[in-house]
């Protein structure tokens, strides 16, 4: 097996090469503002099983007198549009964009039930967004007059774990990307970042083991209690009770905090996250993944939390024997990869990047490398 990492810190069983420094390049906002030098097109196809219908856009290189590899982009938890707008940035406009520009046909749609896609959001399962992907990729397949040589899955966070899932058998999917993806199960990645926020914002140690606590009173109440509204009603009982013991309720008062305990206990009670519990961690699906790989996060993601998300990757690839994966940790980047100072979720808001330079360009010459572009 053949890992390569690029990383400051080590991974102890994995080769290591050294990571370079950030750059102190004025930040510029990277939303495409002139007239596309490409084909766009607005598009439709159908999930795997033909019963949703999705939309999205299409982006190619214009005069196209070679084969050209592609890619499909997986968005992060949330009912997003092919954009994916998080806190104003267009994380997958200025994705698309870039590997246009270079060469990379992309297919960006909305999630199902989110923009002009048909589907119920609220029911689905990341089952069910592995079946809009392979829609996805057989779509692609269709369009003949492209040429496409190589078809591949860039997945952002949730994304991540859905890529793995529709890659296993499938083989029209040649490469996956993962983007701050998790290798650890939900429970787990949630008392890890939460831990890790608590940290970073100075709650004491004291804190952080109560939080764990009310945690774990919660994650045993999704295991265990089927009937929704009952379920319901016991997750609002708890997280009242422990308003002073969570990161996410902590000083709220009044209509906020209010909000904030509606909006968790939706959340805790939805079909994907109750799905997300009881079913595989994303490591049963990496351990099936045979075809290159290439997994990008930053030392201060605090969302799919540094280093163990990506240990347990590296180590899930490992057992699948996989010989082709390529592990990068950039420093100082957040789960969205920006650049950062804490990496806590509201600071993106005052982050004018919308994703690293550096990112963009590893991931445009890793595809070009894979599929032999030019």
């Amino acid at each position: 097996m053949s890992i390569r990492i690029l990383s400051p810190a080590s991974l102890l069983w994995i080769f290591l090469f050294s990571c370079s420094t950030l750059p102190d390049e004025k930040l510029a906002h990277q939303t495409p503002i002139s007239l596309s030098p490409y084909v766009k097109e607005n598009v439709t196809f159908t999930s795997d099983n033909g019963e949703t219908t999705l939309a999205g856009t299409l982006t190619f290189p214009d005069n196209i007198n070679r084969a050209l590899p592609a890619v499909v982009l997986l968005h992060g938890t949330g009912c997003y549009n092919r954009d994916y707008v998080v806190n104003q940035h267009k994380y997958f406009l200025v994705l698309a964009d870039f590997l246009t520009r270079n060469g990379i046909a992309v297919l960006r749609y909305d999630k199902r039930g989110c923009g002009e896609s048909q589907g119920d959001f609220s029911q689905a399962t990341l089952n069910d967004f592995a079946s809009d992907t392979t829609g996805a990729v057989r779509y692609l397949v269709s369009r003949k007059e492209l040429s496409i040589s190589h078809i591949g899955l860039i997945g952002h966070s949730e994304g991540g774990m859905v890529a793995p899932m529709a890659a296993i058998d499938n083989h029209d999917i040649d490469f996956l990307i993962l983007l701050g993806a998790p290798g650890l199960s939900y429970p787990e990645n949630i008392l890890l970042s939460e831990e890790r926020m608590a940290k970073i914002a100075g709650y004491s140690d004291d804190f952080v083991k109560q939080q764990r606590t009310a945690n774990e009173e919660i994650f045993s109440a999704v295991m265990t209690i089927n009937d929704r509204e009952h379920l319901v009603k016991r997750l609002t009982q708890i997280l009242y009770a422990s308003r002073n013991q969570l990161y996410f309720l902590a000083g709220l008062e009044g209509k906020e905090f209010k909000e904030r305990v509606q909006f968790l206990v939706g959340e805790y009670s939805s079909p994907l996250l109750i799905n997300d519990f009881k079913g595989h961690p994303p490591s049963y699906f990496l351990r099936k993944v045979t075809c290159p790989v290439l997994a990008i996060t930053g030392d201060r993601d605090v969302n799919v939390p540094y280093p163990e998300e990506i240990e347990a990757i590296a180590h899930a690839l490992e057992e699948a024997n996989n010989e082709d994966v390529t592990i990068k940790i950039f420093p100082s980047l957040n789960h969205m990869l920006q650049r950062s100072e804490t990496g806590l979720p509201e600071e993106s808001d005052d982050i004018e990047e919308t994703i690293y330079p550096g990112v963009l360009h590893t991931i445009a010459e890793w595809i070009r490398e894979k599929t032999s572009a030019t």
